[in-house]
């Protein structure tokens, strides 16, 4: 619910997001912009208090009406506690240990950086410069190969790949110097 600063006032909904509009109760002007999701109808649904007699009660919440048993163990769960995945209800328990035992395959548990490995393999060889010769096509094969597997889900870009081939290309070329100054000799 929005206020207007100088009386408290409520302010109606179609007051909103209109640029300036005076205050139904004192007539200053106000302009107030809101978020479209203070607007929105609430999707999830609330637990039912149990009532009545003869209904099934949620496992982790007694006193809350059942409304689907989980897919996996059978437990009656409140709407609280469904969770719905692949169209398939589970409880909290289950979900968790389908996740710990990988038997959920579109539940991730963890994901490997491949764009961070990629950039170690071309930079860190250099200190050892003859395993250059082995790390920097590995690091150019690795870019092609995991070029399109998701990212970390906090980094959304794909530099470090290109960082690391680059940097890659420049040992290659570095040896193949050496190499041919090697054998002009």
């Amino acid at each position: 619910m929005l206020t207007c600063d100088n009386c408290n006032t409520a302010v109606p909904g179609y007051l909103v997001n209109t640029g300036e509009a005076r205050c139904p109760g004192c007539g200053d002007k106000i302009t107030a912009y809101a978020f479209p999701a203070i607007a929105r109808v609430e999707q999830g649904q609330h637990p039912e208090s149990l009532m009545e007699l003869g209904h099934a009660g949620c496992f982790y919440h007694p006193g809350k009406k059942a409304v689907v048993p989980c897919g996996s163990c059978g437990r009656f769960l409140c709407a609280l506690c469904d969770l719905e995945l692949d169209g398939k209800h589970l409880c909290p328990a289950c979900l968790e240990t389908g996740k710990d035992a990988g038997k959920i395959a579109s539940v991730e548990k963890e994901r490997v950086n491949h764009d961070s490995l990629v950039l170690s393999m071309a930079i860190l060889p250099v200190l050892i410069w003859p395993i250059v010769v082995i790390t920097a096509p590995l690091t150019i094969y690795s870019t092609f190969r995991h070029w399109k597997k998701p990212l970390s889900l906090t980094r959304k870009s794909r530099w470090r790949f290109i960082a690391g081939s680059g940097i890659a290309l420049l040992e290659l070329a570095g040896i193949a110097v050496i190499a041919i100054t090697l054998a002009a000799q």
